[in-house]
């Protein structure tokens, strides 16, 4: 059995990367706090873009992931395993969402926009059986981020990022759209949505500007505001579990930056992608204690906390004796010359 050691970082700490085949887990040790695992979970997918876990009912609670050449919803059946899932949907930088609130059916809801180029972006529909539907288009749409309400001050309906008028669309179960909020993309790029109804981040959109490298928050009333300041910023999720009332970006460099609620942004973890100018990570999703993040190398990661060891045996052993070697080293480093 082979594998791979690379250097990564999680919460500002260097540590190193075991990377073992496909079935073997991968593990990041060495942190005073917060250790976790990344696992490349499933790789050869291709050009893919935003990620989504499913919520349950018919969807089941896989990560879903969007191919950007294929026009296809990809489903992550497992460790190593996918299947097309849906098809006939538009090439391009898709992004996933689910309906919770069953206001929209409890269905599958996609934007793929082209580059932003248009003439126009649908946003599509797809029910649990994997059957597609335009749901809402119009001549110049060009939408660049998808997310719900969620309740609170957004109340449950659903609000994409519009390039090309400039500001979000907000769209009801019947598809009936109206304009929303201040002006979010003049001279910018907005690449991913998320919104909030509560708790530590407030009741809130947030918008992922990789052009201008911050991420907008805006409130229920439509006034926008700089919320923070990220490089490259590009996807956006919200953290729960392990990972804390925080929001997390994705960036353009193969970077996850973590986002305070007071808009503090402090490096998480890096090391994702080849870190080409069309960038590393393409999307990111939170679900429970499990971060997944899609790469432009067609590859989804797994971040998760790190279970405390149970002993020494197996791969456990194997990550702790490395740990120890570069210990021993750098002690061996440090040791002043005879």
């Amino acid at each position: 059995m082979s594998f791979r050691l690379s250097f990564v970082a999680v919460g500002g700490v260097l540590l190193f990367h075991v990377a073992f085949p496909l079935g073997v887990s991968a593990a990041i040790y060495g942190a005073t706090r917060g250790d976790y695992t990344i696992e490349e979970w499933v790789s050869g997918l291709g050009d893919i873009r935003g990620v989504a876990v499913a919520p349950g009912g018919s969807f089941g609670n896989d990560p879903y992931v969007y191919s950007f050449s294929q026009g296809a919803v990809l489903r992550i059946d497992g460790r190593g395993s996918y299947h097309t899932f849906a098809s006939g949907l538009s090439p391009g930088f898709g992004r996933i969402v689910f309906d919770s609130s069953g206001l929209f059916d409890g269905d599958m809801y996609v934007c793929a926009p082209f580059d932003g180029d248009g003439p126009s972006d649908p946003v599509y529909r797809v029910t649990g059986t994997g059957s597609v539907s335009v749901f809402y288009q119009k001549a110049t749409l060009l939408t660049q981020g998808i997310a719900f309400g969620g309740g609170g001050g957004f109340a449950n309906s659903l609000y994409v990022v519009d390039a090309g008028g400039r500001r979000l669309q907000r769209l009801s179960p019947n598809a009936t759209a109206t304009e929303f909020g201040d002006q979010v993309t003049s001279g910018s790029w907005a690449d991913d949505m998320v919104i909030t109804s509560g708790g530590a981040l407030g009741d809130y959109a947030y918008i992922a500007d990789g052009i201008r490298n911050q991420v907008l928050r805006m409130s229920p009333s439509g006034t926008t505001a700089v919320f923070a300041s990220v490089p490259g910023a590009l996807a956006l999720a919200v953290g729960e579990g392990a990972f804390g009332d925080n929001l997390y970006v994705a960036t353009y460099q193969g970077n996850v930056y973590r986002v305070d609620p007071s808009g503090n942004a402090t490096l998480f973890a890096w090391g994702f992608g080849i870190h080409s100018p069309e960038g590393g990570l393409r999307g990111i999703d939170i679900s429970g204690n499990e971060m997944w993040l899609t790469s432009d190398m067609g590859v989804l990661y797994r971040l998760a906390p790190v279970p405390e060891p149970s002993g020494v045996g197996g791969l456990s052993g194997i990550a702790l004796a490395l740990s120890a070697v570069c210990v021993w080293r750098r002690l061996l480093a440090r040791r002043p010359a005879p």
